[in-house]
């Protein structure tokens, strides 16, 4: 599951129309850019065990993915599980 991602999470990733899946085990900081929901194609967005603690916003939720955020990443749109 570990993709090794480093850093920031960059707004550019917004542009990868075909990216099914983002998963965990990666190291990435700061913000969640709201560009992540452009990406229609997603099916699972799992950011645990990276070091993010900002909000999921609503356009990240409104995707329909199965999202799982950092533990007490509090999200716009949608109920903690």
């Amino acid at each position: 599951d570990d993709n090794q991602l480093t850093g920031v999470i960059p707004v550019e990733l917004g542009n990868l129309s075909k990216l099914r899946a983002l998963l965990q085990g990666n190291f990435l900081t700061g913000p969640i850019p709201l560009e992540l929901g452009r990406l229609n194609n997603l099916r699972k967005l799992d950011l645990s065990y990276n070091f993010l603690s900002v909000r999921i916003t609503a356009e990240v939720t409104r995707l329909g993915a199965d999202i799982k955020g950092p533990e007490g990443c509090p999200r716009d749109g949608k109920v903690e599980p």
